[in-house]
């Protein structure tokens, strides 16, 4: 995955959860997705693209219990448990 991309193996640290990060020799930092290889400059586009993966699923229904993996998701959702009269 990394070489493909050019990295070499040391430069790559553990990040956070599921992120992590290595620096290229321009000095710009990338961000990785470690279950796919994704990857950005942006540490949240990482992270929300993370939540895309099964089982990642952070926000949920308080009424129905349903889970999203974007609050976005979610607060599209709740729309559907709104009474009309």
């Amino acid at each position: 995955m990394l070489f493909s991309l050019g990295f070499p193996p040391q430069t790559v640290a553990a990040g956070v959860g599921l992120v992590w990060s290595a620096k290229t020799w321009g000095n710009t930092r990338l961000h990785f997705c470690q279950l796919c290889g994704h990857h950005s400059t942006n540490e949240n586009d990482v992270a929300r693209h993370v939540r895309i993966h099964p089982g990642v699923k952070p926000y949920n229904c308080e009424e129905c219990g349903r889970s999203f993996c974007q609050k976005a998701h979610l607060t599209r959702h709740r729309i559907s448990h709104r009474k009309i009269s």
